[in-house]
């Protein structure tokens, strides 16, 4: 939503643009994050949110809306998923509704104990039975210390072998036909510094990861930039989920760099205005360091 000017968006169980800061109001004394947009989702005002969206690009900040319309938005959520109640991922799909201009830019894949999927990425979706996680088809990182869990079982490195591969299903919708994947390149996933984006009040880890293909050492290539879940940054796990969640495999293929920026410990990326009131705005901190990250990458710094 920030940046919508240049990218597309997969959003694995996640929430409407904004939905925890405004939905705030007339909860119980007790609110907690999360308690309306992940688990009471029908309490969330989506129509209220996408005024919201609406309200900040006026005002310059946020990329305007009309980017959206041409964007491709890919959502997943599993059948068996407690973080993100029934009903949760379907208001992030009905929020981007709104913007991206139809039925053939969204692929929601949000399987449910009582429905069909809608928008089926293939007929058996909903026997997914993946907790909160990634489905996986391989755990192919030997060195693991938290490989992929059997589907349904929730935990580190949330991502769960259900012989469903949720990157190359995302990645496809995202960018069109691509190559099959291939085996990823230890060497290819390389660590870069990340203090010169971070400041003391961000909790970015010391240490990034871009994975650049072996082509795209020497041609120019596309980016897909992606975001851990909480718990499941290298600063925590090592690279457990940068070589098994199945993106470097895809990209290997394909000439795809993947940027996976890092944050601390056991931190989550901001879903909830923890680091600011401009958290969703261009000038969050979250959100400045990673488009720095970017336009390095892109040589446009």
């Amino acid at each position: 939503m920030s940046h919508s000017a240049p990218q597309s968006g997969a959003q694995p169980s996640s929430l409407p643009y904004h939905c925890e800061q405004e939905n705030r109001t007339a909860v119980p004394t007790n609110w907690s994050k999360g308690f309306k947009c992940n688990h009471h989702p029908s309490l969330v005002n989506v129509d209220g949110l996408v005024d919201y969206a609406k309200r900040v690009a006026s005002h310059g900040e946020i990329d305007p809306l009309v980017h959206l319309k041409e964007s491709r938005v890919f959502l997943f959520r599993g059948r068996r998923d407690q973080v993100y109640a029934d009903g949760a991922v379907n208001n992030t799909d009905r929020f981007y509704r709104a913007f991206v201009g139809g039925n053939g830019k969204i692929k929601n894949a949000i399987a449910t104990p009582r429905s069909n999927a809608l928008g089926e990425i293939k007929n058996d979706i909903d026997l997914i039975d993946s907790a909160h996680c990634i489905p996986t088809i391989t755990s192919s990182y030997p060195a693991a210390q938290y490989p992929p869990t059997p589907c349904g079982v929730s935990g580190l490195p949330y991502l769960e072998l259900c012989g469903w591969d949720g990157a190359g299903a995302a990645l496809q919708w995202l960018l069109g036909p691509l190559r099959n994947r291939t085996d990823s390149v230890r060497s290819s996933l390389i660590q870069f510094n990340q203090s010169m984006f971070n400041s003391p009040e961000m909790d970015l880890a010391q240490a990034g990861y871009v994975y650049v293909p072996l082509q795209c050492q020497q041609q120019v290539c596309r980016l897909h930039v992606n975001f851990h879940g909480c718990s499941m940054g290298a600063d925590n796990i090592g690279l457990d989920y940068l070589m098994n969640a199945g993106f470097n495999q895809w990209a290997e293929s394909n000439q795809i760099v993947v940027l996976y920026p890092q944050m601390r410990g056991t931190t989550c990326w901001d879903n909830y205005g923890d680091t600011g009131t401009d958290y969703c705005f261009q000038r969050g901190r979250q959100m400045a360091a990673v488009r720095r990250m970017v336009d390095a990458l892109l040589g446009t710094e």
